[in-house]
């Protein structure tokens, strides 16, 4: 464990189960891209599939129903890799943007991030072998680039185009006019899925923060409470609903940021985002070990924040704090495979920020010590999320 602040503290170690999975690279360039009709057709024919479905094998995963195989429809604004129709005929056809967000089947749409995140929950491994087509991409002077060894698929973000990229480079810059494959999910209303459920039954406040409380502490909005937003991968301390109800849900490190469980075993760097929402609320994120460090500035720094920033009540001991700006920090203590510990003495919250691939930054307080305190610990950890204003 690396400390990062000047402390004896230390945290009990629990013996990690690992899993190690292919990665799945998301390069999210946070662009707005112009919708028009018109494109770049190749002009070439290539045949192809249309978009009527029938015309197409499709899986299940979870409860959600995605084609397993990359559109071929031959409109306006699609090219075959390399111009030539038998390209298309094994990897389907690349699209620009604006004729992506149009060519899905009826009933069916392009794939989101949201989609995406749920269905490496529901079977990761069946979401790797969906995407492990190479069927390269384009940019938008009619260069290829990668068939066989790279794929890379639109994803829609609201406004803006986002490329999901699978074995391909990762300092290529993805996201803005090239041509690449196109995957749709079916239109399901099930609300489940939106939400990957835990199965627990247990009663949460989801992630709206509508159901939570806020403060304001100096230039940041922060929630006054922990995350209690049942997805898979989370727990309640001791598996009591009681525990979840106090002290919110415990999460590890890639669930708390909406990653595949790969994450937790290998750098996933690439997909961080500078305010990378996670599981919390839209317009909320994460905390970077950077704006833990502002947060805790404000309060006087490292080995006197914590009593400020604790709640006045919950704290085993003399460990109760004075709560200045309403913070109420509480002992929701930790967790790993099953076992759990320091409940009413120990506080622990995740960051977004990694440090080795296996180990994410924290924020620790004690109920025998006056400050807040930065560690490194194992992303398979189970700790508190606090979500911050964006």
């Amino acid at each position: 464990m690396r400390i990062h602040s000047n402390t004896r503290k230390s945290v009990a170690r629990y013996a990690p189960t690992i899993r190690s999975l292919a990665r799945l690279w998301l390069v999210i360039p946070l662009i707005i891209i112009a919708c028009s009709n018109g494109g770049n057709g190749s002009g070439l024919g290539g045949g192809g599939e249309g978009n009527d479905i029938s015309n197409y094998k499709t899986v299940t995963i979870g409860n959600q129903t995605w084609m397993a195989e990359n559109l071929n429809y031959d409109v306006e604004g699609s090219r075959c890799y390399d111009n030539n129709p038998t390209n298309c005929t094994r990897y389907g056809r690349l699209y620009d943007w604006a004729t992506a967000k149009t060519v899905c089947p009826t009933g069916w749409h392009l794939f989101t991030t949201s989609d995406l995140e749920w269905a490496a929950i529901a079977n990761e491994n069946a979401l790797r072998s969906l995407i492990n087509i190479s069927g390269g991409y384009s940019d938008s002077n009619g260069n290829f680039y990668g068939i066989g060894k790279c794929g890379v698929w639109w994803a829609d973000n609201g406004n803006s185009g986002v490329t999901i990229s699978n074995k391909c480079d990762d300092d290529y810059d993805f996201g803005h006019d090239g041509f690449f494959s196109v995957l749709c999910v079916k239109d399901n209303t099930d609300s489940q899925a939106e939400k990957p459920s835990s199965s627990s039954n247990i009663p949460d406040k989801g992630n709206n923060i509508a159901s939570y409380k806020t403060v304001t502490i100096g230039t940041q909005t922060w929630m006054a409470e922990n995350l209690n937003y049942d997805v898979a991968g989370s727990v309640c301390y001791d598996n009591s609903a009681n525990n979840c109800t106090t002290y919110g849900r415990l999460y590890n490190w890639a669930t708390a940021m909406a990653l595949l469980s790969s994450c937790n075993s290998s750098t996933c760097a690439s997909q961080v985002q500078t305010k990378h929402r996670g599981i919390c609320p839209v317009g909320w994120h994460i905390p970077s070990n950077k704006d833990w460090d502002q947060l805790i500035y404000a309060m006087g720094g490292y080995y006197t924040a914590g009593k400020k920033l604790k709640a006045t009540s919950g704290w085993n001991s003399i460990g109760n704090g004075t709560n200045d700006y309403g913070f109420a920090a509480l002992p929701g203590g930790g967790g790993h495979s099953g076992s759990f510990s320091s409940a009413g003495n120990i506080g622990l919250w995740w960051s977004s920020s990694e440090d080795i691939a296996k180990d994410a930054y924290t924020r620790r307080m004690d109920y025998d010590d006056e400050g807040i305190y930065g560690f490194t610990e194992n992303k398979t950890y189970l700790f508190s999320v606090r979500c911050l204003k964006d």
